[in-house]
């Protein structure tokens, strides 16, 4: 199966297409039948579709980014058509859009200091004194490791900033993020452009199907709203405790 890098539209509505569907679970864990979602055709292909969403974190952090991609079947012609269309970054946007966060900064900055130690350690054992060089080579491995680390933290963290923007064909299968309310389990939107494929993908998917009213909707609201207040009794309790323990201290 050939996979290609699909497009994605960080935050934006989904696509408006007649045949939707709510889902439990990550876009990911969907099933897909052989079946074009742009043209309804045979599909013995994909793409890799891609889609970056921000989630507020609710306190004093800064809101993060997550990306969600899914690979969905898409025949021949349409994944031509979509190649045509896409305009991924060049080159020096790629790397550059890794330095967005700033943490490659730091990435950077260590495998220079990394690159200046194995020049010691170099120096040291050419000359002979093996207790300087055993130091050297120590700070380089740690100067090397926590650069690839970061580099690839950073890099990871980025991963939006690369999306390109999204083709027609790409948003023939469209979804939304699947960030639960509290204590809720995830659930998300898709919508489809072509009829048969909706039909046949809605078949494949009944029983992961979100149906609102349902009774595992029901049950998975009723849980949320238990552990809620599980969590604000136990809150209270303690606030309570030490209310109570620095009144009789007073």
């Amino acid at each position: 199966m050939n996979t290609d890098t699909g497009t994605a539209h960080g935050g934006a509505a989904l696509a408006p297409h007649a045949h939707r569907m709510t889902l439990w679970g990550a876009p990911d864990a969907a099933r897909f039948p052989p079946l074009c979602p742009n043209c309804g055709k045979a599909a013995a292909n994909s793409l890799r579709l891609a889609k970056a969403f921000r989630r507020a974190s609710g306190s004093d952090t800064p809101d993060s980014t997550v990306v969600l991609s899914v690979t969905v079947p898409f025949c021949d012609a349409c994944i031509a058509r979509h190649r045509a269309e896409v305009r991924s970054p060049g080159l020096a946007s790629t790397l550059l859009s890794s330095f967005s966060s700033g943490d490659m900064f730091g990435a950077v900055g260590c495998a220079a200091a990394a690159v200046f130690t194995g020049y010691h350690a170099l120096d040291e054992l050419l000359q002979g004194r093996w207790s300087h060089f055993g130091v050297f080579a120590g700070l380089t491995a740690l100067f090397g490791l926590i650069a690839r680390f970061q580099g690839r933290q950073a890099w990871h963290d980025t991963e939006h900033a690369r999306i390109p923007a999204p083709t027609r064909v790409a948003q023939a299968f469209d979804y939304g993020d699947n960030a639960p309310a509290p204590f809720e389990s995830p659930k998300y939107d898709c919508t489809m452009r072509d009829e048969r494929f909706a039909a046949a993908f809605k078949a494949l998917n009944r029983e992961r199907e979100f149906v609102t009213g349902s009774p595992a909707a029901l049950a998975d609201t009723h849980q949320a709203h238990r552990q809620t207040w599980i969590i604000g009794i136990v809150v209270a309790a303690l606030a309570l405790y030490f209310l109570v323990r620095d009144h009789l201290k007073s």
